[in-house]
This record gives C-alpha cells, sequence and structure tokens, in this order.
C-alpha cells in the first residue's frame, strides 16, 4: 500500500521533520508499505499546498494521513477537501484530532486516530486493504455506515510505554524531500 503522510504548515518552522510522523512513516515502512512525507512547515518549505497535491497526484496514494494541531487544523480541512478527490483515504491524526475526533470527521476525513498513531495507522492499512475489521481497535473514530457525519467513538489510544520497541524512525527519512530539510538526512 502507498501512503502519503502529511504536515500542514506551521505558524513557527521547524528545521527537522515532526518526530511524531516520522515514527508513523516507520512503522509504515516497517510494514511493508511504500510511504511519502511531504512536511509542509519544513524550514525550507514555503507551506504552498500544491507541494502536497502534487505529490498526491504523482504517487497517487491508497492512504493519506495528515497530522492536525490546534494551529493548522483549520488548513489541515482546507487541504482534505481538496485532496478529496485523489480517492485516498483521509486519516486525520495529532493532537488536535485526539481531542476532538468528530470534528475532522465532519470536515471529509474517513477515519481519526486519538492518541498513538504507530499501531493505529497499521490496523486501518490492513483495514483499508481488506485483511482486518477496525471493531475494537482502541484509538480509532470512523463516519458510521449510512451517516455523513458522526461515527462510533473509540477510547484514545494509551501511550506507547516501550518506544525502544518501535520501528527506530530514522527509518523513515528517505521518505521525506531531503531538500525541504537541508543536509539533516545524514543518518
Amino acid at each position: 500500500m502507498r501512503a502519503l503522510l502529511i504536515m500542514p504548515p506551521l505558524p513557527q518552522r521547524m528545521g527537522a521533520p515532526y518526530l511524531g510522523q516520522q515514527y508513523v512513516a516507520a512503522a509504515l515502512i516497517d510494514a511493508g508499505h511504500e510511504v511519502r512525507c511531504v512536511d509542509l512547515s519544513a524550514a525550507e518549505s514555503d507551506g504552498c499546498d500544491e507541494l502536497a497535491l502534487a505529490a498526491a497526484a504523482d504517487f497517487r496514494p491508497h492512504l493519506i494521513g495528515m497530522t492536525l494541531f490546534t494551529v493548522n487544523a483549520l488548513h489541515g480541512y482546507r487541504l482534505a477537501e481538496a485532496l478529496r478527490t485523489s480517492g485516498a483515504l483521509l486519516v486525520a491524526g495529532g493532537p488536535h484530532a485526539t481531542v476532538l475526533p468528530e470534528e475532522p470527521l465532519a470536515h471529509g476525513f474517513d477515519v481519526v486516530v486519538s492518541g498513538e498513531g504507530e499501531h493505529a495507522i497499521l490496523a486501518i492499512a490492513d483495514w483499508h486493504a481488506g485483511h482486518r475489521s477496525l471493531d475494537g481497535v482502541p484509538g480509532i473514530t470512523r463516519a458510521a455506515p449510512g451517516h455523513l457525519h458522526g461515527g462510533a467513538c473509540s477510547v484514545p489510544r494509551q501511550a506507547i510505554d516501550d518506544l525502544d520497541a518501535l520501528p527506530f524512525p530514522g527509518l523513515s527519512h528517505a521518505s521525506y524531500d531531503a531538500t525541504a530539510y537541508g543536509t539533516h538526512n545524514a543518518v
């Protein structure tokens, strides 16, 4: 499965990819998925949505995951609306989605991850490929069948106690555009 992970622009520019996104990307890569990451909050990025839209058009992902903070959620919702035509499953995660999981659904996302995303994104990828059900998976909220909005809320996934058990986030570096971070990609 091809997954595109997007960080909408933040008020402050970051000199390195967001660590949470790196962990999610590494989990997907470790499970055999092909991953590309677009970080519109990168120091060298112009923060322009066209970069994410072009990546979606070129990469043709099956799944698009977006990290939402409260300060970038509205921008993320506008971007999700533009990405809806890609046909990819739209997944929201991050702090804002954790606190308000119904809100991203109301703005066009198909699935919301509350809490830690490393295990949840793998369950979502398996579900999207038709290999499992999402029933009972902690931290997953999705629109209820037959309802445009609303959904079946799940309890947020608990914090992961042993981060060393997760795939090393450096595994994700090749999925980022190195030009957006200067020389950071030396692992």
